[in-house]
């Protein structure tokens, strides 16, 4: 699981989970994350919903691709939420969750 937190300086985190059990916390250092994509939420707003994620130390470099790039919730703060495809050292599927925009 890696977060970002958008500001002047995004601000990242996450942690890893191996299937032995080992959890590897991960700093900013640890990370680095790439929008590769981005969909229109409303005029003049869009939003990243695609990465290149890699976490170099432990020999990850992954991209996610969302299932329905349209996955907008309509609520008094709108945001985007839905499943994303996995490729690259890893693959599989995963969740995502943008606010704010």
């Amino acid at each position: 699981m890696v977060t970002q937190i958008r500001g002047s300086q995004p601000f990242m985190f996450g942690s890893l989970t191996y299937p032995n059990g080992r959890i590897v916390a991960l700093a900013q250092s640890d990370i680095r994350m790439l929008p590769i994509s981005h969909a229109k939420m409303r005029e003049g707003i869009s939003l990243p919903i695609a990465w290149q994620i890699q976490v170099p130390d432990e020999g990850i470099n992954i991209t996610t691709q969302p299932l329905n790039a349209q996955s907008w919730m309509a609520l008094s703060v709108p945001y985007w939420e839905g499943p994303v495809r996995v490729q690259g050292s890893a693959t599989g599927r995963g969740f995502m969750e943008a606010t704010g925009y």
